[in-house]
């Protein structure tokens, strides 16, 4: 769908890295050497980089006994999930990705909502940098 050198932003109005981070890693990892990741500028906006590292919490709505327990369940890693939860992949855990991936996502860009007083946002922008295999090319 894009041509080599063609540019397209993915960006989410969401902050979780289960929809943001790891799926811009997930692409990296499977289109190594086809895409690349450009550094994002929002100039006049402030910003903080993509997260390099995450943790895998899943809502399952428990009860809390006391004040410091969590509605949430933490996995470390893919292993870890239950068989009947296996709508949740291997690509949503940081641990399923080399470093050299996880360093590139620091050119990912999340926008606060505290820093503007708007909604939450992560945007980046890939670039392909080489043809994928079966791409078909586009008949004028």
């Amino acid at each position: 769908m894009l041509k080599v050198g063609g540019k397209i932003t993915y960006s989410t109005c969401s902050l979780n890295p289960i929809e943001n981070e790891s799926v811009v890693a997930a692409a990296l990892k499977e289109f190594k050497g086809q895409i690349r990741l450009l550094k994002t500028e929002l100039p006049g906006f402030r910003h903080q980089e993509g997260l390099k590292e995450w943790k895998f919490l899943n809502f399952e709505g428990k009860k809390k006994e006391n004040e410091s327990d969590s509605f949430f369940t933490e996995y470390h890693n893919y292993e870890e999930v239950p068989t009947q939860m296996k709508h949740i992949t291997q690509t949503m855990f940081m641990s399923h990705y080399p470093a050299e991936i996880l360093a590139e996502l620091s050119k990912c860009v999340r926008v606060m909502p505290h820093h503007q007083n708007t909604s939450g946002f992560f945007i980046t922008v890939i670039e392909k940098i080489a043809e994928c295999p079966g791409d078909e090319p586009i008949l004028a």
